[in-house]
């Protein structure tokens, strides 16, 4: 596959402003609404709408694909650029995928949702976030990845024990406290999770939103019952440093905290266009069974063209062609063992954002089989 050179839609690092979640898109509403057919483009209003301003330079948003009359994928991308050759989510006939993407918003602030499906689609767009420059935004500080909430031991529970969350529960777990150690300080605006559900007893979805507000209508990570899946979330912290997780269907929850928001972070935001990176089916090289592997992720996005050296990357990973069951591990941090996304054998592609250290990316493929692999870089934060 040939590279393509990176568009970059600021010039200098934003900053992020804690928003939503707030519902951008939903197909099913009625009206003029209507699905989105085969090798469609939805042309969505992001910058200038519901409070965000016009000149974001980009946003965080909760992609989610319903109701597929066939497999396909989404991509998500800047208004006005080139179609890039990447996917935001992967889903196939009847099922209901979501996924979280950093996306640069593109001409007068609209980004552009193409079904890539020889079928119709119903597609959903929570915006979580947004990126600005301004002296009132917050920059963000990566932590060690902790675990804040396991409800499969009680860790994070007020009781300490173990407690499944019933149908239509919600637990709310401390994320941000005045004596921080690992969880984020209490001055934090938003915080970065990962949000893995674990044997729901059904089909449903988890809706992450800022502990004592109203829950909205959005909707984080769907599932189907039996299954683990995990997705990256951002959220604003809610009252007492908590963040709360409505669960649609009886299931044990995991989170895990990746990184914070606040004014006195030192991690700014350059969105570009998102390109593929890595492509192990091109390359014919797949991951190898418990293995570790590193590649470059500034072939598509050099650091030099923006004058400063990544302290990490953002991307959309992606494992197809999964030979056994397992989980990926993009380690945002050396040594950071905790699992990006859950595979299975045979199973669909399964996608999650992630975020690495520097200009390189290293993985883990946590099972005994090979494992394909993509890497769709859409931006990268470096030391303000």
């Amino acid at each position: 596959m040939a590279t393509t050179p990176a568009t970059t839609f600021t010039t200098n690092g934003s900053g992020f402003v804690a928003y939503g979640p707030t519902r951008f898109l939903d197909t099913r509403a009625g009206g003029t609404a209507r699905k989105v057919g085969p090798n469609g483009t939805v042309r969505l209003a992001v910058g200038g709408q519901q409070g965000i301003p016009a000149d974001a330079a980009a946003v965080i948003v909760n992609v989610t694909a319903t109701n597929p009359s066939s497999s396909g994928f989404v991509m998500a991308y800047p208004d006005g650029a080139t179609r890039p050759v990447v996917s935001t989510l992967n889903y196939t006939a009847g099922r209901t995928v979501s996924n979280s993407a950093t996306v640069a918003l593109g001409t007068g602030g609209y980004l552009d949702l193409f079904n890539g499906s020889a079928g119709a689609v119903d597609l959903v767009a929570d915006v979580l976030g947004y990126y600005v420059r301004g002296e009132s935004v917050n920059a963000m500080t990566q932590l060690w990845p902790q675990r804040v909430l396991d409800t499969r031991t009680g860790y994070g529970q007020d009781a300490g024990v173990p407690a499944v969350i019933p149908a239509g529960g919600t637990v709310s777990p401390v994320v941000a406290t005045s004596n921080p150690s690992d969880l984020a300080p209490g001055e934090a605006t938003s915080v970065v999770l990962y949000v893995t559900v674990v044997n729901p007893a059904a089909s449903g979805f988890v809706t992450a939103y800022p502990a004592g507000t109203a829950r909205p209508t959005a909707s984080n990570v769907n599932f189907a019952a039996g299954e683990t899946i995990g997705k990256a979330v951002t959220v604003p912290v809610g009252q007492d440093g908590r963040v709360s997780f409505y669960a649609h269907a009886r299931t044990d929850l995991i989170v895990t905290i990746l990184g914070y928001y606040t004014p006195g972070g030192d991690g700014y935001f350059v969105p570009v266009r998102p390109e593929r990176a890595v492509d192990t089916r091109t390359s014919g090289t797949p991951v190898a069974p418990r293995a570790d592997v590193t590649y470059p992720l500034d072939g598509n996005a050099p650091p030099p063209q923006f004058g400063v050296t990544p302290r990490s990357v953002v991307s959309n990973v992606t494992v197809v062609n999964a030979r056994r069951s397992g989980y990926l591990i993009a380690y945002a941090l050396a040594g950071a063992a905790e699992s990006t996304l859950n595979f299975t054998q045979a199973g669909g592609p399964v996608s999650n954002m992630a975020l690495t250290g520097g200009s390189s990316g290293t993985f883990y493929n946590g099972s005994d089989g090979n494992v394909d692999l993509l890497v769709d870089v859409s931006g990268y934060f470096f030391t303000g």
